[in-house]
């Protein structure tokens, strides 16, 4: 068995298809994918043909009258031979000449066709878009874990993040084997709780992506149970996932920055917050210091001790004011009591019997006062009263004093 260089075998393959009639000289139809308009004063173009099992790709190294016409999704058939680039081991069509079928791709046609019917169920309302979780501390991500992109959304949620826990859920990104895989790593998590899960995949072609259009993976993205979030592509690449999960991202980083609060200005957030509260918890303090301040010197005005002690003052006025009242009515009463007394005094028959009088009363104990009081009822006799005893007399004349003129 010979033992070639890969230069040798990739010589040998050139010299195959190069000295094959058929591919030296050939028409192939398919849909135009993944063009690229010249970049260079030469013109060169290139893109892929495409259909629904197969992929090749094709350049334009000369003019082309029609050459404007190219786009993606246009359907075309070519003139070329097949040829080998051997620095990359690749095989291309060399396109001469080519004319439009038809201006709208068969596979862009289907996917327009499954686009509207997935609209037409719901699966796309935003209504029944969910809001992604704040803090997601379990992330299920449906990628393939070798791929660069995972690599930056590890990356991400390791600068930002670093509390979340990324439960990958493995799967192919890729290929006509990709969907049904895609399919079974999103429902893994039906079993496996997890916050939100990401399903992800880093740029490529239009064929690349197309996995992603899979019916029953959008149809998996829309029944999961949890929110879901797409990061699949670059900003310029949109797939039918994308439309069916809950947040779409440009690209996974894009949906893992998207995902994933940034740890530092949480940290000054919550040194905002302790800030605030302090100062909120010092004016509080102040205020209730100054309430209990004013309550105290309410409780001053009002205390018990206050209001005795006033009470006190109050009952030792009064005793005063009693006591100064009553030596004031005993002097008053003494002073008529004196005024009496004197009166009575004045009045006093003992005092009047010591002073030389006497008092002289008839036989029926009458006062004589006049003739007519002592001879009253022919009395002829009288008691006479002195100071030390009583006189029995007996009238023997009468004799009447002139009256004095008035």
């Amino acid at each position: 068995m010979q033992t070639l260089t890969v230069s040798e075998m990739t010589a040998h393959l050139s010299s195959l298809i190069v000295g094959d009639p058929v591919l030296s000289d050939v028409w192939l139809i398919g849909e135009v994918s993944g063009y690229r308009p010249p970049s260079n004063n030469k013109g060169y173009r290139y893109f892929q043909l495409k259909d629904e099992q197969a992929v090749i790709s094709c350049a334009i190294f000369r003019p082309l009258p029609n050459a404007h016409l190219l786009k993606d999704g246009l359907t075309i058939e070519a003139h070329g031979r097949v040829d080998v680039y051997a620095p990359r081991g690749t095989y291309s069509l060399i396109i001469d000449r080519f004319q439009v079928v038809s201006s709208r791709g068969a596979l862009l046609e289907q996917l327009e066709q499954l686009k509207a019917k997935l609209h037409a169920e719901g699966l796309f309302d935003l209504a029944r878009k969910r809001p992604l979780p704040a803090f997601p501390l379990r992330v299920g991500v449906v990628t393939s874990p070798t791929t660069a992109a995972f690599q930056d959304v590890r990356n991400v949620f390791a600068r930002r993040f670093p509390l979340a826990q990324l439960i990958v859920s493995p799967t192919g990104v890729q290929g006509a084997d990709a969907p049904p895989q895609i399919v079974q790593a999103i429902r893994r998590f039906d079993r496996v709780p997890v916050d939100v899960v990401l399903v992800c995949r880093g740029g490529g072609s239009v064929e690349d992506l197309w996995c992603f259009n899979d019916e029953r993976v959008v149809r998996a993205v829309a029944a999961c149970p949890v929110p879901v979030i797409t990061g699949v592509g670059h900003e310029i690449d949109t797939t039918l996932v994308d439309y069916a999960a809950d947040v779409r991202a440009p690209t996974p980083s894009a949906a893992a920055e998207l995902l994933t609060p940034d740890v530092q200005q949480l940290r000054q957030q919550v040194q905002d917050y302790r800030h605030w509260l302090e100062e909120l918890a010092h004016g509080q303090i102040a205020e209730r210091r100054a309430e209990v301040e004013r309550a105290a010197s309410a409780l001053q005005v009002h205390a018990p001790q206050r209001v005795i002690d006033e009470q006190r003052r109050r009952t030792d006025d009064l005793t005063q004011q009693m006591g100064r009242a009553v030596q004031q009515r005993l002097k008053l009463l003494r002073e008529r009591l004196d005024a009496r007394h004197e009166l009575l005094m004045t009045n006093d028959l003992t005092a009047t019997l010591q002073r030389g009088y006497a008092i002289v009363t008839n036989e029926q104990g009458q006062i004589v006062r006049r003739v007519a009081d002592a001879l009253a009822d022919n009395n002829r006799k009288l008691t006479i009263r002195v100071q030390d005893g009583r006189l029995t007399a007996v009238i023997e004349g009468v004799t009447h004093d002139q009256a004095p003129d008035l």
